[in-house]
């Protein structure tokens, strides 16, 4: 599990830029596109907004670490009480990465808020940037209610969860295949 949050921790770092260049070429509304590219987005936000936008929502990100200290306690602890079969590797995988997703889906609504571009000029209060990751919970909370932060939670679901059972059951499928091929089925 260790393992698994530092590399998340390192991944998410190196691979924000990216998150952030995808986020604003989604949210992009109007006839010209901001944007040429991917590259050109990046280019361009760092020379308008400098390094430090790039990095927009990294603190979420590092907030929705806290899931693969769900998911993969959660699905070790019901694949011990079943032998590892197929179906209970799809089972424990499904359940253990729909619990996990649930809880740490906010984080994913923060990281978005973060990395969204905000005109300027705007004179909408919803439309400043967040200070900080309580300002940003508070006043998405007083202006849009809980509910908010599970928006687009069950397209997530619909991508996480097949995804995590793909995953989950082919390392499982194959570590008991060769375990059996080398060790004879000890």
């Amino acid at each position: 599990m260790i393992s698994a949050v530092v590399s998340g921790g390192i991944t998410n770092f190196f691979t924000s830029p990216i998150w952030v260049v995808k986020t604003r070429m989604q949210a992009h509304i109007g006839r010209e596109p901001k944007y040429k590219s991917s590259f050109h987005a990046m280019r361009s936000i760092y020379r308008e907004e400098g390094l430090r936008s790039l990095y927009r929502g990294l603190v979420p990100s590092f907030v929705g670490l806290i899931h693969v200290g769900i998911q993969f306690p959660f699905s070790e602890e019901l694949e011990e009480h079943a032998n590892i079969s197929l179906l209970n590797v799809v089972l424990s995988s499904s359940i253990s990465k729909l619990i996990a997703s649930i809880a740490a889906y906010p984080h994913e609504v923060l990281r978005s808020r973060f990395q969204e571009h905000r005109p300027s000029g705007v004179s909408d209060a919803r439309s400043l940037p967040y200070k900080n990751l309580r300002d940003a919970c508070k006043r998405i909370y007083n202006e849009e209610g809980v509910a908010a932060f599970y928006r687009g939670m069950g397209t997530n679901l619909l991508r996480v969860v097949p995804a995590a059972v793909i995953t989950l059951s082919v390392y499982e499928m194959t570590a008991k295949w060769l375990t059996k091929s080398v060790y004879g089925g000890m």
